[in-house]
């Protein structure tokens, strides 16, 4: 029975990743911190262990060696300028420690979960032959995706066993981010939404894609997985069409959406509550990120959904879980 060390296990495609590797008949060990909510897995025979994962020498403690793959699923996603540093460690620093762990435990192959965000600011749709511009983009995150890829890259200069991921924007049952736009279609709440244009792909594919990349991925190699490329008005009227709701009447302007962030900002400055929108969520949400999934496709096996099935897939979740009306 192989085994696996994952992290961000106690998150929306971390848990996904634990669950397709414990239906394949792998035992996972689960790193997280003390405080990590570990309800996405309750009743799954997982081991949790508690590790600081800036630091190599922590989770070497907890890393059982020889593991057969480390899945280094955790990430910071933030756009929030106050939680730069920290988005910096965790995606940094913390896949350094996590490359050093593996190697020094003689783990087997590494899958680390980056970005299509790793790729920077295109002028096409994202494929795996572009050269990175992620260090000139004003975008944090991109940024530190790709450093996180460089430290996966020094690893392989050094023996490691390395496949990387690049998902697109990951939708599913479970995401709080997309089931509330989802309730807020179905009531009619939603005004408008975000001049954004970009590839959207479906949590379980992309936990499959995790295993395929064990299985079969280049050492060395990216592989982007993208899904139907379109804009997010597109996908406001599927939602609506599956729930009964009216879609979005407008997009809003890229410069109100600035002027909305600038203002959050002020406010997250006095509150210390993370805003909801900030300039740099502007940046990214103003900028095209088509990708092309054709050597996933190829190498890996990809199957991405439709938009429409990851929209019924989270509909049905809903319904299940009585938070939207019977279709």
């Amino acid at each position: 029975m192989p085994h696996a060390f994952v992290t961000g296990a106690s998150g929306f495609v971390g848990s996904e990743v634990a669950m397709v590797l414990l239906d394949a008949g792998w035992t996972v060990t689960a790193a997280c911190r003390p405080t990590s909510d570990r309800s996405a897995l309750a009743g799954r025979e997982v081991e949790w262990v508690e590790a600081d994962l800036h630091d190599a020498a922590s989770v070497a403690k907890v890393m059982p060696h020889g593991v057969d793959g480390v899945f280094h699923v955790a990430g910071n996603s933030t756009f929030w300028p106050k939680e730069f540093d920290a988005q910096y460690r965790d995606n940094v620093l913390g896949t350094r420690a996590l490359v050093q762990a593996s190697l020094e435990r003689s783990a087997g192959r590494f899958v680390y979960t980056s970005s299509g965000a790793a790729y920077g600011r295109q002028d096409e749709p994202l494929h795996e032959g572009l050269t990175s511009r992620a260090l000139d983009s004003p975008v944090n995150y991109d940024r530190t995706k790709y450093l996180g890829e460089c430290e996966v890259r020094a690893g392989v200069d050094k023996g490691l066993d390395a496949v990387i991921l690049n998902p697109a924007a990951i939708l599913g049952p479970r995401d709080p981010n997309f089931t509330i736009l989802f309730e807020q279609i179905a009531r009619n709440r939603l005004p408008f939404v975000f001049p954004t244009d970009t590839s959207y792909c479906h949590n379980h594919a992309v936990a499959l894609a995790h295993l395929a990349a064990y299985e079969r991925g280049g050492t060395g190699e990216n592989y982007l997985l993208g899904g139907e490329n379109a804009p997010q008005m597109e996908l406001a009227r599927i939602i609506a069409e599956v729930t009964g709701g009216s879609p979005p009447r407008f997009v809003l302007p890229v410069p109100a959406l600035w002027t909305v962030g600038a203002a959050l900002e002020a406010v997250a400055a006095i509150t210390r509550r993370p805003p909801v929108i900030t300039r740099t969520f502007a940046l990214a949400m103003t900028h095209c990120w088509y990708t092309c999934s054709d050597k996933a496709i190829a190498e890996l096996g990809y199957d991405p959904p439709s938009m429409r099935d990851i929209v019924d897939d989270v509909a049905a979740w809903l319904r299940e879980e009585g938070r939207l009306a019977a279709a």
